[in-house]
Order: structure tokens, then sequence, then C-alpha cells
């Protein structure tokens, strides 16, 4: 099992291209389920916030998160019944 605390901060790159999409900075908890709905980034460069599907990763490294492709972004998901947890928020 990996922690929160073990991803933050990691880069996230997609795996076909390589391209840097930002940093972890939260996770999106589903409350009724208790699941992991998105991963939310510190973008790369200067746009708002991202959010990433949780199942368009394809795996969680050592030193990076690969994701299947850019075009899993979302930038204005929905929050509610989503709660976003986060190291020291």
């Amino acid at each position: 099992m990996t922690l929160f605390s073990e991803i933050r901060g990691l880069p996230v790159v997609t795996l076909g291209e390589a391209n840097e999409l930002g940093v972890v900075r939260s996770l999106t908890i589903d409350v009724v389920s208790g699941l992991v709905g998105q991963v939310r980034l510190s973008p790369a460069r200067g746009r708002k916030e991202i959010a990433i599907d949780w199942s368009a990763l394809h795996v969680i490294g050592p030193d990076a998160v690969l994701v299947r492709s850019g075009t899993a972004l979302d930038t204005a998901p929905p929050r509610p019944p989503w709660k976003s947890w986060a190291s020291g928020s």
C-alpha cells in the first residue's frame, strides 16, 4: 500500500509522450465509497489546477506517477460529493 505522503510532490508524466503535467498536490476522495476518484496536480506550466481521474493512472512509482494520456485531464471537475485531501489542508 502506498501512502499519500509518499506520492505528494511527485511529478506526473504521460506514458507515451513523457510530458510532465505537474506534481501531485492532493487526492479527491468520494465520501460515500471512500475511494480515490481523482489526483489533483499543481500544473507544470501556469495553468489552473489539474485533476486526473484515478482510472487514468498507469502506475505510481517511487520517482513519478505515470498516466496513460494527456487527454485524461479535467481542469474543472465537479467537487461534491468529493472531498480533497492534502497534507496540512
